[in-house]
């Protein structure tokens, strides 16, 4: 369990890795025209639209955690949660969801900064809100990778090296 003191003693961590993780997106999303960025990459799984979404869904989760306005409305959090079909939801373009994804990172950055202790020590699951912050924002950087391979499979490169 992460206790409050431990959530914030890795804050200016956690801001980093938002941060890195939201110009990483943007850099996997260079170059992608919307047809690619709607293809799956194996029958019947999601694709790059998709996942931007369901990261963007992710945000409004720590967001709403952290006692902030969310960016979307909550119907989105259906369309994109785990386990959501990717076909049966046309997602906004992508260039729409990395916007959303930029206010979700300005919101984000300034409600870490001002989340007390009692907010983050709330029962949340088998957990904390400080658990699970932790538990998103690993979320995030693990599809990440999956931002690459989407890439690979749209036969552009890596834009990491």
């Amino acid at each position: 369990m992460t206790t409050p003191a431990e959530f914030r003693s890795r804050l200016s961590l956690h801001r980093v890795t938002l941060r890195r993780n939201l110009e990483l997106l943007h850099r996997f999303a260079k170059d992608f025209d919307d047809a690619a960025s709607r293809t799956p990459i194996v029958p019947g799984g999601s694709h790059f639209a998709w996942l931007l979404a369901h990261l963007a869904v992710a945000r409004d989760a720590m967001l709403e955690r952290l006692g902030a306005e969310r960016v979307w409305d909550a119907a989105a959090a259906e369309r994109y949660k785990r386990g959501s079909d990717a076909a049966a939801h046309d997602p906004p373009p992508i260039e729409e969801i990395l916007r959303t994804l930029d206010r979700q990172g300005e919101r984000l950055a300034s409600a870490m900064q001002a989340v007390d202790d009692a907010a983050l020590a709330a029962p949340e699951g088998s957990g904390s809100v400080s658990d699970r912050l932790e538990f998103l924002i690993w979320h995030e950087t693990y599809h990440l990778g999956q931002g690459a391979l989407y890439r690979r499979a749209a036969g552009l490169e890596s834009p990491i090296g």
